[in-house]
């Protein structure tokens, strides 16, 4: 077929749902080695990384004229995984209401303040309502960058709770301060940088 250059929001799985076919048809395709090996998750992608989409495999089926005939497309829907945390502590039992591509999901987090659903591959944007709706979180799917960018490593520091100043790849001061805080935090060697400790820490503490 032909490479595609991914956008803001895009991931492997949105990608291969939109031409037809499994993630991992996409991602294991010989000319993505080499995506592989710059991108550790799949569904963890760059604005601008290059994506090689493979042809749709076409199939020939016989069957009887005049009668119904079910067909299943290829893909499997994906999954949310979200952690309510206040001051560093997990909310367990916690009532929600989860606004997916309009759709509402609602219910309580689990013993450790996750919450767990199923969504489209393709969605691209949520809402989270805490508190019977006097909190809300919007959410952007998909837009999270990989963690060896200075970017990804900001947007798991917002998202983690800590004050990152704005997501804008600089390592400024406000960024400086939030890498401090959650290596003291999480007991890492406190020095400001962005090294493979505190990378680990994160990837533990935000679950990718």
């Amino acid at each position: 077929m032909a490479y595609q250059t991914v956008k803001k929001g895009d991931c492997t799985q949105s990608i291969s749902t939109d031409h037809g076919m499994t993630w991992e048809r996409v991602w294991l395709d010989g000319n993505n080695s080499e995506l592989r090996r710059k991108r550790a998750e799949p569904n963890i992608l760059m604005t601008g990384d290059q994506v090689y989409v493979p042809d749709v495999e076409t199939k020939k089926y016989d069957g009887e004229t005049e009668k119904k005939h079910k067909f299943h497309t290829k893909g499997r829907p994906a999954r949310l995984i979200l952690r309510i945390k206040r001051n560093g502590k997990a909310i367990n039992g916690k009532r929600y209401v989860l606004i997916i591509d309009g759709k509402a999901h609602e219910g309580e987090t689990d013993d450790e303040g996750h919450i767990d659903i199923i969504i489209p591959p393709n969605a691209m944007d949520g809402q989270l309502l805490l508190n019977g709706g006097r909190e809300k979180y919007d959410l952007i799917l998909g837009g999270l960058d990989p963690l060896d960018e200075t970017t990804g490593v900001q947007a798991r520091l917002f998202n983690l709770g800590y004050a990152p100043g704005p997501i804008d790849g600089i390592m400024g001061p406000l960024t400086e301060a939030a890498v401090r805080k959650f290596q003291q935090q999480v007991g890492a060697t406190v020095d400001s940088i962005v090294g493979p400790e505190t990378r680990q820490h994160l990837e533990n503490e935000y679950g990718c």
